[in-house]
């Protein structure tokens, strides 16, 4: 088995280090979990395991490997981030940063009718590229438009939506927010629809949820909430409407998302991001300071992989039509791989700075457009919580967006109120 267990890690000591490390490890898990921890075998794994963890100093940051590839991926990461730095910088208008929100907006819901259409028409085939016959998703049932995976997808239509809605709302404080007809109120209007019934026709239910968590902090606005009953009543009935007409313009996919959240309760079985959640803390209380480095959790994980999480793999494999080495690639929440990657240090002097600008958006501008697009990047940061939408370029590139141009429309409203 060991033989065995060797060359499977072989082709990735060239090519990808940091997994033939996590190949590795999983490899020493699965070996203890079949022939226990002792004998040669497993004393051979454990030394090799030593050589490999090395003796770091607990003062200093560390990551997993030094090489070529490692800083690539973060200098990659770095330039997602700056370009919310550029959309401050080059951004000198009010007018300009709605135009640009606009222009968001306007490529979103014609992405949505994309997907919408998209899903409405698939039929899975083992010889189709899914995303527009160009690209391959790793899980064909999960795709959306041009998005592998549908939490991706709603975190990126949940930002838009702010952006809409601040504008939409914008126009709308001297007016009923149905009653301004003209063609821009309308398209405001029937791009929120749109984008409203991508969300549960994907089959998000995480996507679900913070919608609904984004709609009631708009609500819950002051300027909203002037709104008359009837208003108040006839909105909140549209966006009803708007979530039930996804979830019935794919049955499929809706039956297949609440028999799967039935069958879960039913059987008492945690969903595995619990079981995830619980191996990051385990895995955060042992370097919680500095981290582990930055994209580090692929690699480590296997050394605090709970035997739950290897059964659950261990049926997914039994039924899988090919042979492949189930690593797992993510902790299903960004916050928690931040603080195992960054450790406090990293998230006091990188994440908190920005969550705390979000807030500061919110809370203190006066502006109603940036207290909105406000809400969308506070509720993007929910999604954070439990899933990982950070990892979608896409994804991150608009949510930095987001956070620069609030900033820079909360500077230029010092003097001015919308």
């Amino acid at each position: 088995m060991i033989s065995k267990g060797i060359k499977q890690i072989l082709p990735f000591t060239s090519s990808n280090p940091n997994q033939a490390i996590s190949v590795f490890l999983d490899f020493k898990n699965l070996y203890s979990d079949k022939y226990g921890s002792s004998g040669e075998g497993a004393v051979l794994l454990k030394n090799i395991s030593k050589q490999i963890e090395g003796d770091p100093n607990p003062y200093l940051p560390t990551v997993p490997l030094t090489n070529t590839e490692s800083w690539g991926s973060f200098l990659y990461f770095i330039s997602q981030i700056s370009v919310g730095f550029l959309a401050f910088h080059y951004l000198k208008q009010r007018v300009e940063i709605r135009k640009f929100a606009l222009l968001l907006g306007i490529s979103a819901v014609i992405l949505a009718i994309i997907g919408i259409v998209q899903k409405l028409n698939y039929i899975p085939s083992e010889n189709m590229k899914e995303i527009f016959g160009i690209w391959d998703t790793p899980e064909p049932r999960y795709f959306y438009a041009s998005f592998t995976y549908k939490n991706h997808w709603s975190a990126f239509v949940i930002l838009i939506i702010s952006c809409l809605l601040a504008l939409k709302i914008r126009v709308s404080l001297k007016y009923n927010f149905f009653n301004n007809y003209n063609l821009k109120n309308f398209s405001y209007i029937l791009g929120l629809g749109i984008l409203i019934i991508s969300i549960p026709h994907s089959g998000s239910r995480s996507g679900v949820v913070v919608l609904l968590f984004l709609l009631i902090l708009v609500l819950l606005k002051q300027k909203i909430l002037r709104f008359n009953a009837k208003t108040f009543t006839g909105l909140c009935l549209v966006v009803v409407v708007f979530i039930i007409g996804g979830f019935f313009l794919n049955k499929e996919t809706t039956k297949e998302m609440f028999s799967n959240t039935i069958s879960q309760i039913q059987n008492k079985q945690p969903p595995l991001r619990l079981l995830l959640w619980k191996d990051l803390t385990r895995q955060i209380s042992k370097k919680t300071f500095w981290g582990y480095g930055y994209n580090s959790y692929g690699t480590i994980n296997p050394l605090f992989q709970s035997k739950e999480i290897r059964e659950q793999r261990a049926i997914g494999l039994a039924n899988a039509h090919n042979p492949y080495i189930p690593l797992i690639g993510y902790g299903h929440s960004d916050i928690l791989e931040w603080i195992s990657e960054f450790g406090w240090f990293g998230l006091s002097i990188f994440v908190l700075p920005v969550i705390l600008l979000v807030c500061r958006n919110l809370i203190l501008s006066k502006s109603i457009f940036s207290q909105i697009i406000s809400i969308g990047g506070l509720s993007f940061l929910l999604f954070c919580c439990f899933d990982f939408p950070t990892r979608s370029p896409t994804c991150l590139i608009v949510f930095s967006v987001i956070v620069g141009i609030s900033s820079k429309y909360t500077e230029l409203s010092f003097n001015k109120k919308i």
